[in-house]
Formats: structure tokens, C-alpha cells, sequence
């Protein structure tokens, strides 16, 4: 040991879509750039849910850039509609949906 002031670890947890530093209360994780949060403690937990910091907003809904299904090893792939609330700060978040060829309801 010595008795030095040596710096912390400070290992901020960022928004998985705009890498923002997510704020805490402990309870619970917030991205003010999305507008959405996480109702957990713990950064990890998968099962987490997620909703809108505005519990009145709606899905912003642009469109994606390319809304034209793509096909790929077997696969069928589309963008949805921006699913961040209105008047999100960050940029537009377009999920990609796939589903198997064989199972395909998307038309190119």
C-alpha cells in the first residue's frame, strides 16, 4: 500500500445505441439523448424493461433510410420505423427484423 492519493476507476455505462453516459439513481438507468430508461440497478440485466422518459410520448416512427427488405445467407432483412420517442436527441434507432426465407411475410 502506499499513501499516495491514487485516482478511482471510473467506468461509465453508455446508452447501447448513442454512447452516452447513462445517469443512475441505483434504481434504475436513464439516456436523456434517447429519452428512454431501464428499470433496473444492474447494467447487465437482460430482462430489464424499457420505456419512454416521457410515459405520454409516442414512438417517433421515421423511416429508415433504405425501408427495402434485404436478402442474405437464407435470411430476409428489414429496418422498422424509429422506435425512440418524439423529440429524441439522438439519432433515429431503425431495429433490423429478419426472418427466414421460407417463413418470409416481408416482400422485396
Amino acid at each position: 500500500m502506499t499513501d499516495l492519493e491514487l485516482p478511482y476507476i471510473y467506468a461509465p455505462i453508455q446508452c447501447g445505441h448513442c454512447f452516452t453516459n447513462l445517469e443512475t439513481d441505483g434504481e434504475s438507468y436513464t439516456c436523456p439523448s434517447c429519452g428512454i430508461y431501464w428499470d433496473t440497478g444492474n447494467p447487465y440485466d437482460e430482462e430489464a424493461h424499457v420505456g419512454f422518459l416521457d410515459e405520454d410520448a409516442e414512438a417517433c416512427g421515421e423511416p429508415p433510410s433504405s425501408p427495402a427488405p434485404r436478402e442474405h445467407g437464407g435470411y430476409r432483412f428489414w429496418d422498422d420505423p424509429c422506435t425512440l420517442p418524439t423529440g429524441h436527441e439522438s439519432r433515429h434507432y431503425h431495429p433490423l427484423r429478419h426472418e427466414p426465407l421460407e417463413q418470409a411475410t416481408i416482400s422485396p
